[in-house]
């Protein structure tokens, strides 16, 4: 029975899989328009992450509620996005990194800056708001 329920349980994974992939598939043309407004080279493939910036209050909210707290919330929120930031920018595989920040302003690509001098990754990602 346990066999049973585990395999349905992966059918459902792999569908899910198969449906997140198709959606991701129809975003293109608005990644498409980005990428030719940035300059970025289309024939190269691309690692983008999407990240709004780590604040007390914003991040990690179902674990500050925990009992941890707002600031430590966003701390371990700071610390993951600075190693996610560290390790594939270490990565030997050829892509181009783009790192799509929220909220869209200057004071904060300013901190995306510090984040990715802090992950040692200065020059290894391309910076644009969402």
């Amino acid at each position: 029975i346990l066999r049973r329920a585990m395999s349905g349980v992966l059918d459902l994974m792999r569908l899910l899989v198969l449906l997140l992939d198709r959606a991701l598939w129809s975003l293109p043309s608005g990644l498409t328009f980005l990428v030719r407004r940035r300059r970025l080279r289309a024939s190269v493939p691309a690692l983008v992450l999407l990240a709004k910036y780590p604040s007390p209050g914003r991040s990690k909210t179902r674990l500050a509620a925990s009992g941890l707290g707002e600031a430590y919330a966003a701390e371990v929120a700071r610390a993951m996005l600075v190693d996610l930031l560290a390790r594939h920018s270490r990565s030997t595989v050829h892509v181009q990194r783009v790192l799509l920040f929220a909220p869209p302003d200057s004071a904060h690509r300013e901190l995306f800056s510090e984040l990715l001098a802090e992950a040692g990754a200065e020059g290894a990602w391309t910076l644009m708001p969402m």
